[in-house]
Order: C-alpha cells, then structure tokens, then sequence
C-alpha cells in the first residue's frame, strides 16, 4: 500500500512539474525565438527522461538521427 502511495505522489510531482515547464515554455517562446530553441530542446529532454529513457539513449537516438 505505502508503494502504491509513493507511485501515486510522484505521479501528481511529474504533472505538476510537466504544467509548470509547459507555462514557463509559453513565457519564453513569447520573450525570443533563441530562448525559445534552447528551452524548446531541454523541455522535450526533460519529457523524454520522465518517460524512463535513459539520457544515453536519447543523445544516441538523437546524433543517430542528425547524421
């Protein structure tokens, strides 16, 4: 039961962490296009790692898919 709790609490962590990203996302598109390609790339970074990728796995895929 306390796992479960735990799955649950971190669960409720990820979203309101994800909304909190998607909000600042929105404020710097609105403030530069620069700020926005860097925030943009460490936003879905982010995403990916919460998924349960592994960062290795998503530099791999991603040099992989620019060469």
């Amino acid at each position: 039961m306390q796992v479960h709790i735990k799955n649950t609490w971190s669960w409720w962590f990820r979203l309101f962490f994800l909304l909190l990203l998607f909000w600042l996302f929105l404020l710097l598109l609105f403030l530069s296009c620069r700020l926005f390609l860097c925030f943009f790339l460490c936003f879905f970074l982010c995403l990916f790692l919460w998924l349960g990728f592994s960062l290795r796995l998503f530099l791999f895929c991603f040099l992989t898919h620019l060469l």
